[in-house]
């Protein structure tokens, strides 16, 4: 998270205390901002968030309403007003700052699209096929051996030429630099495909980088019980043909998550 920090003159405010906090987990973490009013607010984890600045002789400024995808840079700039501590001044809503930080030519699968777009054997990666820039994608239920991986291709790039991480860690096939199957979309927060001009960090591929963000327990707890049926008996018949071939699939699980320590400890399993 990243802004600057500014008066209703609109001079630039050294050492206002600006703190982020994750809304679903209490998870805070907090800078200063320097002499040109500028913040940054590093590694935070996806979630909705709010922002706080406080500074004596200036209101108290609160902005609801953040939300942070997967290898995002949300902008946030603040104004302060001249008051009292005690007075404060909220806004609520989307923030919508332009991303200045980085040059990433990528887009979002977020978790509505996970959970609502048809998904033929529930392989989320399938899903990549919705961002522009990919060319194909090939996303089998199982990884049976060490070939037989997900694949895409990105921009032009070959299908083994990509970068797949999940939470952060690298999340392939080594060997072949084939990519392994994300959990199952129950378990999926979102991922983002980026398809050029990414930071050279992610490095030795000439494809795309697709990175993933496993869901999280909150304060709150939640579950689902689910399973997707698939049944000769409820398929119609084609046109064509006087039979209909034999479907029968049954993909079933669960998820749940939650406090172990209320503000301090979380769980999820699927």
């Amino acid at each position: 998270m990243v802004g600057i920090v500014r008066d209703q003159t609109g001079a630039a405010v050294p050492g206002v205390a600006v703190t982020a906090q994750n809304v679903a987990t209490s998870f805070n973490r907090s800078t200063v901002t320097d002499e040109s009013g500028s913040y940054l607010i590093p590694n935070l984890p996806v979630g909705e968030y709010t922002v706080e600045a406080v500074k004596p002789g200036f209101s108290k400024f609160l902005q609801k309403g953040i939300t942070l995808v997967v290898d995002q840079n949300a902008r946030v700039d603040i104004a302060l007003a001249l008051g009292d501590a005690t007075q404060s001044i909220t806004v609520t809503g989307q923030s919508t700052g332009v991303e200045t930080r980085s040059s990433t030519v990528a887009e979002l699968v977020d978790q509505k699209r996970i959970q609502e777009l048809p998904l033929n054997g529930r392989n989320a990666m399938a899903l990549a096929l919705t961002v522009p820039g990919v060319i194909s994608v090939s996303a089998p239920t199982i990884v049976s051996q060490s070939r037989s991986g997900p694949t895409i291709t990105v921009a032009g790039g070959r299908n083994t030429q990509n970068e797949f991480r999940i939470d952060g860690i690298s999340n392939k096939n080594l060997t072949q630099n084939t990519a392994l199957n994300f959990p199952a979309p129950d378990a999926l927060q979102e991922f983002t495909v980026m398809t050029s001009n990414y930071s050279a960090e992610y490095g030795r591929n000439s494809g795309g980088v697709i990175m993933g963000v496993t869901r999280a327990g909150t304060n709150t707890f939640h579950g689902t019980l689910w399973e997707y049926l698939r049944n000769t008996d409820l398929n119609a018949r084609n046109f064509f043909s006087t039979t209909k071939p034999t479907l029968v699939q049954n993909q079933y699980g669960f998820t749940v998550g939650g406090p172990v320590i209320h503000n301090k400890l979380f769980f999820f399993g699927s």
